[in-house]
């Protein structure tokens, strides 16, 4: 019969650490450490750390340590794949494959390498504000560049929707 899983509260030149070991997948011994404030709140990080395990397994550690790149990719590989039809029906991937990856690139600058566990929602707005602020920019860009062809009586130049996206991102 296999061991019950149980951790350990550590105390460790003034301050408080929960510890739970546990086997994972590759037959080896893991452990992981959360500092606490005092000894009551090791207590609970503990139970907190082993209900995650019990419920998750051990894959729940490794989205610990995911950075934003890493989903990006992800994404990338899983869900960025044009569209297929079939009798005129899309049947997979995405209409827009060229947009979603410049959204994808936009974010990826943004957020670059940073643990997903340290976005939050001040940083999703943040950022918003930051999209919205160029985006007023470029759309003023675009207007005063319309009213220049418009005062110097030329015909509007039509740019390919690629080349424009690439010259404001």
């Amino acid at each position: 019969m296999a061991r019950e899983r149980s951790g350990l509260i550590v105390e460790r030149n003034g301050k408080f650490y929960a510890r739970i070991t546990y086997v994972g997948n590759d037959g080896k011994r893991h452990e992981k450490w959360r500092v606490a404030k005092n000894r009551t709140q090791a207590r609970e990080l503990k139970k907190q750390l082993l209900r995650d395990l019990d419920s998750g397994g051990e894959e729940i550690f490794k989205g610990e340590s995911l950075t934003f790149t890493d989903l990006a990719q992800y994404y990338e590989e899983r869900y960025l794949k044009p569209a297929e039809y079939r009798e005129g029906r899309k049947i997979a991937g995405l209409r827009s494959v060229r947009y979603c990856e410049l959204y994808l690139r936009t974010l990826k600058e943004y957020f670059g390498n940073r643990k997903l566990r340290s976005i939050t929602y001040g940083d999703l707005e943040a950022f918003k504000l930051q999209r919205l602020s160029k985006l007023r920019k470029e759309r003023a860009l675009l207007r005063s560049r319309d009213k220049l062809k418009d005062a110097f009586g030329c015909q509007p130049i039509k740019v390919a929707r690629d080349q424009r996206d690439e010259f404001f991102h």
